[in-house]
């Protein structure tokens, strides 16, 4: 087992440690009926209702807000169990368009329309968000070790990360593909996110001790349903990151052209087509996968160090990839791409039998059906229905979906514990994921939570304690 030397992520005694990671999902508005509002209005009456008037963090330990000014945002608090993470996003959805109904219901002037917020990664203009990811690392692991691996994997994971996507064809019709991201991809490594998107991500923030960790911020995902891709996306990359952590070599399945291959990749749901590696040779996607999955996995199981989480996850992670080997219909109730795929088929099947010769253009239904199946709000769309009914495996159950977990235990407890106790006492809050203040009698007074893991802190707990009244001398 490594011991700690600034670069493994391990508990004092030498054991590996759970790695904290966390999910961001932006989200997409539309306007349907009644005359269209400017979009800056719709933003600022939404912004209203998804950021409260003290803090964008919430008593769960979450964050809402509207980035950039432009889309609802969000953020799991900070967790150590995947599956658990994968749950918060799916919680995120029930949240999201339970506050978009209600500044629907507040305002008057939305009376006359009904925004509609959806879940998906782009759209027919060419708009485009992201479901991004982050991991926790020790600040030694530096970009040059893990990036290589990274892109390989986030440029192939599409096989079973894949939101499913329709994409236009010159001719005016359409053809599915896996990945909605990959067409929206621009570079190998950036420190962009709206613009010059890149495979790897080299933004250095890390919410906590700076000089101790290190924050990945994975900007390539896409917003799918299945609870098991969502938390194999955090389990795989965190195997992965062990066997980076470890010194594992992955340059021979080094791609040609990383971008180019993500977006061959996805044009071809059957998986057949082999991307070029830059040593010249020709692989499929997954059975690019499938030597990152046993390489990483092998590496960090010989040396004792993978969680008992990241084992359970490693089994799931090889045999998703078997079974998209021998029939990516048996992925049915665990690869979005292959569910959205049947969705959308269904959906053209039931246009032709309707309509016959009046059918509406392929093309048209097909964008339809994939936009309703991310649609959360004024109306839950085909995926939420499947997760309610239980469809996808690991499906959580109705108390989830609509009550949310409790605080995981990290450092999202005491900010979420405090800011319970702060809204209970009508304190006014500053807060960001590293920062916890209050004012009191005028006076701003905050603590810095500088260690990710910690669940408890006396100095938070001392901010609420009765302050003596200061009162001036008798003269």
């Amino acid at each position: 087992m490594p011991r700690d030397n600034g670069t493994f992520l391990v508990t004092p005694d030498g054991a590996p440690q759970e790695r904290i990671v966390g999910f961001e999902t932006e989200y997409a508005l539309q306007w349907k009926a009644g005359p269209i509002k400017p979009k800056y209005e719709v933003i600022n009456m939404l912004g209203s209702a998804f950021s409260k008037a003290d803090s964008s963090f919430l008593p769960t330990g979450e964050r809402v807000y509207v980035d950039v000014g432009t889309h609802p945002e969000y953020c799991t608090a900070e967790e150590t169990i995947f599956l658990d993470a994968a749950y918060r996003v799916l919680r995120g959805h029930v949240y999201m368009a339970e506050r978009l109904k209600a500044v629907n219901q507040q305002d008057k002037l939305l009376k006359t329309g009904s925004p509609i917020l959806i879940a998906n990664t782009c759209d027919t203009a060419g708009s485009s968000w992201s479901s991004h990811e982050n991991y926790l690392v020790r600040r030694g692991l530096e970009i040059g070790r893990f990036a290589p691996a990274l892109i390989v994997h986030n440029a192939t994971r599409i096989v079973w990360s894949g939101a499913g996507t329709v994409q236009d064809t010159e001719d005016g019709s359409f053809q599915f593909g896996l990945s909605e991201k990959a067409d929206f991809m621009i570079d190998t490594i950036s420190p962009d996110t709206t613009r010059i998107r890149g495979l790897v991500n080299t933004r250095d923030e890390p919410h906590a001790d700076p000089n101790r960790y290190r924050r990945i911020h994975n900007i390539s995902g896409e917003t799918v349903f299945s609870p098991f891709a969502q938390a194999l996306r955090m389990a795989s990359a965190s195997i992965l990151l062990r066997a980076c952590e470890l010194g594992v070599n992955f340059n021979d399945l080094a791609l040609a052209y990383p971008v180019e291959a993500m977006q061959e990749i996805s044009a071809d749901p059957s998986l057949k087509h082999r991307v070029e590696l830059k040593n010249g040779q020709r692989m499929t996607a997954v059975d690019v996968q499938k030597k990152l999955a046993e390489r990483s996995i092998y590496a960090a199981q010989a040396a004792g160090y993978l969680t008992p989480q990241e084992e359970a996850w490693a089994g799931g992670w090889i045999e998703v990839l078997d079974d998209l080997s021998r029939d990516p219909q048996s992925c049915d109730t665990r690869v979005d791409w292959v569910i959205k795929q049947g969705f959308i088929e269904e959906v053209l099947d039931s246009n032709d039998k309707r309509h016959g010769d009046k059918k509406k253009p392929a093309r048209d239904v097909a964008w339809k059906a994939a936009a309703y199946y991310h649609t959360l709000a004024p109306k839950e769309g085909k995926g939420m229905q499947l997760i309610r009914s239980g469809h996808y495996d690991l499906s959580p159950t109705a108390d989830v979906l609509d009550k949310g977990l409790p605080l995981p235990e990290t450092r999202a407890k005491i900010r979420g514990q405090a800011i319970k106790k702060a809204r209970k006492s009508s304190y006014e809050i500053s807060c960001d994921w590293s920062v916890f203040g209050i004012k009191d009698y005028g006076l701003s007074r905050s603590v810095t939570l500088s260690d990710p893991y910690a669940t408890q802190n006396d100095r938070v707990d001392a901010l609420f304690e009765p302050r003596p009244m200061i009162t001036a001398p008798a003269s």
